[in-house]
């Protein structure tokens, strides 16, 4: 499910990325709203790895690898505003 509000949340630096990675071709697979890692946290996953040149030093924002073959290659995760943005597996 993709739901326009948990878009909507994201803001600053990740709603930068998130449109960045939508100009490069990127796509949302799905959007959802659960209490992990933090209450509230919204979370948007893409349907392909990261298109675009992961940034490392974002100030508040954490870059992570997530060797899960299941779902996800890596995140960012902003965590002052519970936001993650998750790549996907598909080439």
């Amino acid at each position: 499910m993709v739901s326009v509000a948990h878009i909507a949340a994201f803001c600053g630096v990740m709603r930068d990325i998130l449109d960045a990675e939508l100009t490069a071709g990127n796509v949302i697979a799905e959007t959802r709203r659960s209490d992990m890692p933090y209450p509230g946290t919204v979370s948007v996953k893409l349907a392909y790895a990261f298109r675009t040149p992961v940034r490392h030093t974002l100030s508040g924002i954490v870059y992570r690898k997530v060797p899960d073959p299941n779902g996800k290659k890596a995140e960012y995760e902003d965590q002052d505003n519970h936001l993650l943005l998750i790549c996907g597996t598909a080439e």
